[in-house]
């Protein structure tokens, strides 16, 4: 983390690993820079902001989804916006 002060949420995309399952985000709460590891839990709700971030990621980053094991369909779709 780049504050080691932050306290908040962090939001992870698992993309890479689950697909666009419902398991696919999950948030934490990050207490003076360190991730409270027994705050876990699956984020099913987002902000749009949150999706758009995903989103513009993944098409700006075309390279990391070629080298993950997720379907071709599935990269097509992330690599062109179409599936968030």
């Amino acid at each position: 983390m780049r504050n080691k002060w932050y306290t908040g949420i962090v939001i992870f995309d698992l993309t890479l690993i689950n697909g666009t399952n419902s398991n696919r985000y999950l948030e934490a709460e990050v207490l003076d820079g360190k991730i409270d590891l027994k705050s876990f839990k699956i984020k099913k709700e987002l902000d749009d902001t949150v999706n758009e971030v995903s989103k513009r990621f993944f098409q700006n980053n075309e390279e990391i989804l070629e080298r993950s094991t997720i379907t071709n369909s599935l990269k097509f779709l992330l690599k062109t916006g179409k599936c968030i």
